[in-house]
């Protein structure tokens, strides 16, 4: 969006980190993990990969953690499959750390919306009722 701005129509976030044009990246993955207990890391796991001076970190859901948080609502089958499915994945941290704010004039200019699933168990609803908020501002 911030390099080809006149190709996306709309820009749709569901349950996601919506970047805004005021912060930088790295500070919405901050507030994520800012407000989330030992309890709520639950069963995940953070494994280092790569040089160690790099430090660079994926992580990978649970069992524990998917079953309860992201496929709560479905059948037991669809949970065994993603579970058989799960990788870990990269959170681009050092990435995210070291780029600026993304622009008004291209980032800005694409239309976003931001759906809010009400039985979302993984974003707080006041972090995304806060996205929300700043998306009607911007």
């Amino acid at each position: 969006m911030e390099k080809y701005p006149q190709k996306v129509s709309i820009a749709v976030f569901v349950a996601a980190v919506m970047p805004d044009t005021v912060h930088m990246p790295i500070y919405f993955m901050e507030k994520v993990f800012e407000g989330i207990s030992k309890e709520g890391i639950m069963d995940n796991q953070f494994i280092p990969y790569g040089r160690p001076e790099d430090h660079l970190v994926s992580m990978l859901f649970g069992p524990q953690f998917m079953s309860s948080k992201l496929y709560q609502l479905c059948p037991h089958e669809d949970v065994v499959l993603a579970k058989g499915l799960m990788r870990p994945i990269s959170n681009f941290w050092d990435d995210l750390s070291k780029k600026s704010a993304f622009s008004n004039e291209m980032y800005g200019s694409v239309k976003r919306a931001y759906i809010m699933p009400d039985k979302d168990k993984t974003l707080k609803l006041d972090f995304q009722l806060g996205k929300s908020k700043s998306l009607e501002q911007q």
